[in-house]
């Protein structure tokens, strides 16, 4: 028998026997006595090879393959190998839901390896996150899921497989928002669909710059209130809804504060019999509204 290149498998070796001729000749396969593992003779991809299997990661093992045939002489030869290392079978930390799928920090990953990657929907990356190497699943509807399965592979080492499953979060909420109300410092809106406890909510004031001193907070009252402002100044608040397990929404909206108030000033004061007069020197009618009490 003569043998073309062995190759080793997770649990054995295969080898083609490359001179075959059955039924001319009756072919054996044998290991030692006391040997691990057990041999054949069988196809594999279509060519008649030596086959072992049974061993332990890089156990070593010889099969003796014999020949014999009426009127020759019994053949025989030997194949020696080894089985291939024990795999590397990938671990994952904890699941992380994102808002089209979901994050899986690989904690044995390494390079020495080549890692592949297939999920059941969406779609899946590897990625360096914070120096981590992550599986990266995108492209899910809102709380859906997916089974990522991670592979090993190097040729010196059996192939080594594990899935992960995720569901992405659910859908978000947008913050509807009202017409802005002008106030002397900011202005105020009502948020329409404000439900709390349920959902959390934030506001921050995203102009650029921001005005020194300028706030925006979203009250319990369900009213986002923008302060600080001078008078006249424009600026943009992107409000925010998040919840347990829920994608944030936002929405954006732009206010304006009030002009400045024209204060009155007042001449000298006249008395008279029975009260006072004083004239308003700065009087502007109609542009304002003039009351007094």
């Amino acid at each position: 028998p003569t043998f073309g290149e062995v190759t080793a498998t997770a649990d054995g070796f295969t080898a083609p026997i490359t001179n075959y001729d059955s039924p001319t000749y009756t072919w054996g396969v044998t290991l030692p006595d006391g040997a691990p593992g057990s041999a054949s003779i069988g196809l594999v991809e279509g060519v008649t090879s030596v086959i072992v299997t049974g061993l332990d990661p890089d156990e070593e093992a010889t099969a003796t393959v014999t020949t014999t045939r009426g009127g020759y002489a019994d053949g025989s030869a030997e194949v020696t190998s080894n089985s291939l290392n024990d795999a590397l079978v990938p671990t994952f930390g904890p699941v992380i839901r994102t808002a089209g799928g979901f994050t899986s920090v690989l904690t044995d990953y390494d390079s020495f390896y080549t890692w592949g990657l297939s999920t059941s929907a969406g779609s899946v990356s590897r990625q360096n996150i914070g120096g981590q190497e992550t599986v990266v699943v995108t492209g899910l509807d809102p709380n859906s899921s997916a089974t990522v399965t991670v592979t090993t592979t190097h040729p010196e080492y059996a192939t080594g497989s594990a899935t992960v499953a995720g569901t992405s979060l659910l859908a978000a909420v947008t913050p509807v928002l009202g017409t802005p109300v002008a106030t002397a410092d900011g202005f105020t809106v009502v948020i329409d669909n404000y439900e709390s406890p349920a959902y959390t909510w934030g506001a921050t004031i995203t102009s650029d710059p921001v005005p020194a001193g300028a706030t925006a907070v979203v009250g319990s009252d369900g009213v986002l209130t923008v302060a600080g402002l001078a008078p006249d100044v424009t600026v943009t608040v992107t409000v925010t809804a998040s919840g347990t397990d829920r994608a944030t929404g936002s929405a954006p909206v732009t206010g304006t504060s009030l002009l400045a108030a024209l204060v009155p000033t007042c001449g000298e004061v006249t008395a008279t019999a029975d009260g006072g007069t004083a004239p308003i020197t700065n009087y502007d009618s109609p542009t304002y509204t003039w009351g007094v009490t």
